[in-house]
């Protein structure tokens, strides 16, 4: 992910909230990919949802790149697919919603984007498909028979063979190894909670970030390294975890980027709920 805090590159709409989804052609072709961007825009004081690939279904889609950049109180998003059909006809992508709420309270803000069609033709002509392909070539002479029926014969006297002379071996019992199970990702990241409590929370915050990314990654199955944390803050689907979770990363956004300091009680406390949020999510 490349993130551009500066400004630069055409203006960025003075949108509140804006979702645009951009495609260089309305005829693609069927499993080859085309190229799609999806541009959203918020203002400074909103908080966006999280995005999820999820909304360009039924087409499939693979990230090239994602920029970020700032221009007055506006941030623009850009996140560039490679995008794939995989049904002939007129395929169609509906409208996606995009969700945001305010930094210091009120009701959510929602809009939508624009919806998609596409027109997906088949590499091949239906009314010339070809010759149909034989695996291995076509047959230039008959079937030897014969050979084939001495070669079976003779397989099945070698397999007989080998059964008698298994049934004569002495058996052994199988030799079971116990392997101990690997430590689910609540376990271990409970243990690296625990271990932490050792130090200020000024000394662990970069350290706790990464380890909480790396358990919602493994628990969520799904890439966590180049959220921000309200899109971190979006992943459970329980709205007491999503708001457990989102008090402890505004918590530590402000050791890490305020330079905050807190008290080592008010630390223990910030532990207390990472605990209890991996307890509820697991």
């Amino acid at each position: 992910m490349l993130l551009t805090a500066c400004g630069g590159g055409a203006p960025i709409p003075a949108e509140d909230l804006l979702l645009r989804i951009e495609t260089g052609a309305s005829d693609v072709s069927l499993g080859a990919a085309f190229p799609l961007t999806v541009v959203r825009v918020w203002k400074s004081d909103l908080v966006p949802q999280a995005w999820s690939d999820e909304a360009l279904a039924p087409l499939r889609v693979r990230l090239i790149d994602m920029q970020r950049r700032e221009q007055g109180d506006h941030t623009e998003e850009r996140r560039r697919y490679h995008g794939y059909a995989f049904a002939t006809g007129v395929v169609q992508v509906p409208a996606p919603e995009f969700r945001a709420v305010p930094k210091r309270g009120g009701l959510e803000r929602r809009v939508r984007g624009n919806a998609l069609e596409l027109r997906v033709t088949s590499a091949l002509d239906p009314a010339d498909p070809g010759d149909v392909e034989l695996p291995g070539g076509a047959l230039t002479s008959p079937f030897p028979w014969a050979i084939a029926a001495t070669t079976a014969a003779l397989l099945l006297a070698i397999a007989a063979l080998a059964i008698r002379r298994r049934h004569h071996r002495p058996v052994r019992e199988p030799v079971v190894e116990e392997v101990e199970p690997a430590p689910r990702p609540d376990e271990i990241a409970l243990r690296r909670i625990e271990e932490l409590r050792a130090r200020p929370a000024g000394d662990h915050a970069e350290e706790f970030v990464a380890m909480l990314r790396a358990y919602l990654a493994e628990r969520f199955d799904m890439r966590t390294r180049e959220l921000t944390s309200p899109e971190l803050a979006a992943i459970p689907t329980d709205s007491a975890q999503r708001e457990l979770l989102g008090a402890l990363l505004r918590d530590y956004d402000l050791v890490l980027y305020a330079r905050h300091e807190p008290s080592p009680a008010a630390g223990a406390r910030m532990l207390d709920a990472a605990a209890e949020f991996v307890r509820r999510s697991a």
